[in-house]
C-alpha cells in the first residue's frame, strides 16, 4: 500500500520522495515550504460545496485526508490547513496550530477561532553535525480563501512572541491586516467546533453562498454559483485585478468546469440549502 504522505504529494502534483520535501537542507528549506504550498493552492481548492451537501467540515485527518487526497475535493480553512499541517509533520516539519479572527469587509474581527493558521518550523536537533537552523519560523496559510500565504514568521506576523494575546498577520507589503492570530498555540482539536459552526450556522459566510477557487500561474480562478471570475495579482497593497468574468448558462458547462479547472467530478450542480431548523444543517 501507497503511504498516505506519498499519496498526498501526488495529489497536489509533486514528485520525489517524502524526504525530498523535508526541513533538510536548512539552506533551502524555506523555498522547498513555498513550492509545496503554491502546489497545494493551485491543485487542492478552496471550496465549500460539500457543506451544503450535509458534509461539515472536519479537523480529523482521517476524514480530511479521504476527502482532500483520496476524493479529490477541496474544502475551507480547517480542513485545508489541518490537512497540509498532518503533511507537513509526516515530512519532518514541526507544526503549530494557531487560532485567528479574520478582518471583514466592515473591518471588524470575526469570532475566536474562526480561522486555522500553521506557524512551522524546522525540528530542533542537538547533533552539531546537524545544518538545521534552530528556531526559524514560517507562517503557512493554504486556506485564507483564493490567497496562499507562506513566508517567515518575522516579514508576516507582528507581535507573536510578544506580550499579548493576539499577534498581527499582515501581507508581505506590510499594508493592510489580514487577520489577528493568536499568540499561543492549541490543540487541533480545539478547531472542531469552529469548523462545525461555520458548516450549519445561518450566518456564517459559507452556508450562505457556493464557492469553488484555486490560485495557479498568477491568475485567481474563483466559481461562485454559476458566476466565473478570474483575476491577477494588482500593485502592492492594492486590490486583484479583473482578467474576465462570465455566467455560465449551462450546467454541462458548469459541471465541465468544476472537473477540468478543478479537478471535481459532481454528477449534478451544486445547490445552495436554503433553510435551517434549529441549527441543524442547511
Amino acid at each position: 500500500m501507497v503511504p498516505m504522505e506519498d499519496c498526498y504529494l501526488r495529489r497536489i502534483g509533486l514528485s520525489g520522495a517524502p524526504e525530498d520535501w523535508g526541513p533538510e537542507p536548512a539552506e533551502s528549506a524555506g523555498e522547498r515550504l513555498a513550492a509545496l504550498v503554491a502546489a497545494h493552492q493551485a491543485m487542492v481548492p478552496f471550496e465549500n460545496l460539500a457543506l451544503h451537501a450535509g458534509e461539515p467540515a472536519s479537523v480529523d485527518p482521517v476524514v480530511t485526508l479521504a476527502k482532500i487526497v483520496t476524493r479529490r475535493r477541496g474544502g475551507i480553512c480547517y480542513e485545508l490547513n489541518s490537512a497540509l499541517g498532518w503533511l507537513l509533520q509526516r515530512l519532518g516539519w514541526r507544526v503549530a496550530w494557531h487560532a485567528g479572527r479574520v478582518r471583514g469587509a466592515d473591518e471588524k474581527y470575526g469570532l475566536p477561532l474562526g480561522h486555522l493558521a500553521l506557524i512551522v518550523s524546522a525540528p530542533v536537533v542537538s547533533a552539531p553535525t546537524s545544518s538545521t537552523l534552530a528556531g526559524e519560523r514560517w507562517l503557512v496559510d493554504a486556506g485564507f480563501g483564493g490567497d496562499a500565504i507562506c513566508g517567515p514568521v518575522e516579514r508576516l506576523v507582528t507581535g507573536l512572541d510578544g506580550p499579548e494575546a493576539e499577534a498581527v498577520v499582515r501581507d508581505p507589503d506590510g499594508v493592510p491586516v489580514r487577520y489577528l492570530l493568536e499568540t499561543r498555540c492549541r490543540p487541533l482539536s480545539d478547531f472542531a467546533g469552529m469548523a462545525w459552526w461555520h458548516s450549519t450556522s445561518p450566518v456564517a459566510r459559507f452556508t450562505g453562498s457556493l464557492v469553488c477557487t484555486v490560485t495557479r500561474e498568477g491568475q485567481r480562478i474563483t466559481l461562485a454559483g454559476r458566476r466565473l471570475k478570474i483575476t491577477c495579482a494588482g500593485p502592492a497593497g492594492g486590490e486583484r485585478q479583473l482578467v474576465s468574468e462570465r455566467w455560465i448558462e449551462e450546467e454541462a458547462e458548469l459541471l465541465g468546469i468544476y472537473r477540468e479547472t478543478f479537478g471535481i467530478e459532481l454528477d449534478a450542480e451544486p445547490v445552495q440549502r436554503q433553510s435551517v431548523a434549529n441549527g441543524s444543517p442547511r
